[in-house]
């Protein structure tokens, strides 16, 4: 889903040399960004293509975190 995102944006989150755009699990998906400002429109479209299957987005239960402070991971 994520492979239509433009290329030359970075977006996802750096563990040594790989990289994570997204998790997956059953139902259940994990989105992955290290700004705010690049997570929103991976929503956006992750909300189209399951639109396009027939499938809906549960914003109710949607949920943003932020795990990163001052470089590094909080706990």
């Amino acid at each position: 889903m994520l492979d239509r995102n433009d290329e030359s944006c970075s977006i996802g989150v750096a563990f040594g040399q790989s990289s994570f755009t997204d998790l997956d699990f059953a139902d259940d998906v994990s989105l992955l960004a290290e700004l705010l400002e690049l997570l929103v429109p991976i929503l956006e479209t992750m909300a189209s293509e399951a639109a396009s299957l027939g499938l809906v987005v549960n914003w109710q239960k949607t949920k943003v975190y932020n795990l990163w402070v001052a470089g590094r991971i909080c706990h």
